[in-house]
């Protein structure tokens, strides 16, 4: 049954127009705000906030919308998406035409920190996040409407500004920033709860919720948990991607495909089955052509999104020769063909006709140097030691100093270096020249000042240790979550 085509009205209910999704108008809530688990409210229940002397506003005011978009054909340029805080600041964000003004969602922003936790999200964290300098972040403009009508998205957001911070800071957790957390993850239970009872009402904040949370893990990274939020993100995004309506949020949906793929791909390194399990060829597919469908692609995978399955497709590859040398003693035709197919795939790629933008244009060299990397060294590590000696060592090394020459003229401060944490961790263990070693520490530890993100300093810490290690077991890019594992640090490559 084909759906029947929702029109976009100036007359739907509040929450719909304010977070410019097309309205079904049923009344009292429609299928859009069923669907996400939103307030459903209408233009007769609305009432002009004023602002208190406190510059905040009073507990239980309705979110005004206070500008009507015009049509889209007609729409000159962006105007404000106004949060205000209580009791402090006024943030302003870009977002199409769109003005909210925001209480303090349901007392969840009570505490003078958890205030400044959401204005140091919008202002910071969710900066750190993209791969463009764009008034209009994803994380904040598709994100926090979600999270204004659902509290454990919401709690999530602060959990993980809040880690940030302390970060940021060097300060110690505040108890606030935990119950934040704990009050997600219980959420976060109920939803699924209520998933697995059959309710699908919900499924979008569940999803943003979770991977807020993967966010969150990887700034105090714990990798089990990381595995299980992922793991469960990937059931609801399949789920969401099932549903007809989904087809009225493609923005919001192709953007937390966007969000997992990236996530999920470069946590993807090793033959590890639960890691397996988090990304296969047909959800490969089906999670780049969502996000290649949504109006603002590219926020977290660049110009470069056709890159990141082959990750996948690596980590797959090397399963299965894996799996061939215990049942065979050696390579089988079928793998050897796909060895050479996907090797190919990598050699030709090329960024997408018409992206000019040269730090785009670099990091897609990187990544496609570190996938070759990865696909020879997960490839023949059973390979003969004089093979690897004389052949793949030194193909290794001309791969390191290609990625090394785009690496100098890609600054660590540009937007576009959030995502180069994963290619150079795996061109840095393999990396044995000593300019090259430099480079990629230099790079990193100015990563790491800019943006203050936990796995880049572990991933740093990581490759340092393998450098000042003599060990040949060291040599292979396969060998990570070994290492990982003896030196106590496993974390995703984010």
């Amino acid at each position: 049954m084909i759906a029947s085509k929702i029109r976009r009205t100036k007359t739907g209910c509040l929450t719909c127009r304010r977070r410019r999704k097309k309205c079904d108008e049923r009344k009292t809530t429609c299928l859009a705000c069923q669907r996400n688990s939103l307030a459903c409210t209408w233009s007769s229940e609305r009432h002009m906030s004023t602002p208190d002397a406190s510059g905040g506003f009073p507990e239980g005011d309705q979110v005004s919308r206070q500008t009507e978009p015009e049509p889209e054909s007609s729409m000159p340029c962006p105007s404000p998406f106004t949060i205000s805080l209580p009791l402090s600041c006024n943030i302003q964000i870009h977002k199409d035409t769109v003005q909210l003004q925001i209480p303090n969602f349901g007392g969840i922003l009570t505490e003078p920190l958890s205030r400044t936790l959401l204005q140091h999200y919008i202002h910071e964290t969710a900066q750190c996040l993209t791969t463009r300098r764009d008034p209009i972040n994803p994380f904040v403009t598709e994100i926090l409407p979600i999270a204004q009508d659902n509290r454990g998205l919401m709690h999530a957001v602060l959990a993980f500004s809040g880690q940030h911070l302390v970060i940021r800071t060097n300060k110690q957790m505040s108890p606030v920033i935990w119950t934040h957390y704990s009050t997600a993850i219980s959420e976060i239970r109920s939803g699924v709860e209520r998933y697995i009872q059959g309710d699908r009402s919900g499924v979008t904040a569940l999803l943003a919720t979770t991977l807020m949370l993967c966010l969150t893990e990887n700034t105090n990274p714990n990798e089990n948990h990381m595995a299980q939020h992922l793991a469960g993100a990937r059931l609801l995004l399949n789920e969401l991607l099932s549903l007809p309506s989904s087809r009225a949020d493609s923005d919001t949906v192709g953007f937390l495909a966007e969000l997992y793929l990236y996530t999920a791909s470069a946590y993807r390194i090793s033959s590890n089955p639960t890691w397996v399990d988090l990304l296969n060829d047909e959800d490969s597919k089906l999670y780049t052509t969502n996000v290649l469908a949504h109006r603002r692609a590219g926020f977290l995978l660049g110009s470069h999104q056709d890159l990141f399955p082959l990750i996948h497709s690596v980590a797959s590859l090397a399963s299965e020769r894996e799996l061939d040398q215990k049942a065979l003693g050696t390579c089988s035709p079928q793998c050897l063909s796909r060895f050479h197919s996907l090797r190919q795939c990598i050699l030709k790629w090329s960024v997408p006709a018409g992206v000019t933008n040269e730090q785009d244009v670099l990091c897609g060299e990187l990544y496609r140097q570190a996938l070759l990397v990865h696909l020879e060294t997960a490839f023949r590590r059973h390979d003969h030691v004089l093979y690897r000696r004389l052949h793949l060592r030194p193909f290794v090394h001309r791969c390191i100093d290609a990625a090394m020459q785009a690496l100098r003229l890609l600054p660590a401060d540009g937007p576009i270096a959030t995502i180069t944490v994963w290619p150079l961790v795996i061109l840095g263990i393999s990396a044995r020249d000593t300019q090259h070693q430099e480079a990629i520490q230099r790079h990193l530890e100015a990563l790491f000042e800019r943006i203050k993100m936990t796995s880049v300093a572990s991933s740093l810490s990581l490759i340092k240790n393998i450098w000042e290690s003599t060990s040949e077991a060291y040599v292979d890019a396969w060998d990570l979550e070994q290492i990982m594992s003896e030196k106590g640090r496993v974390f995703p490559l984010t």
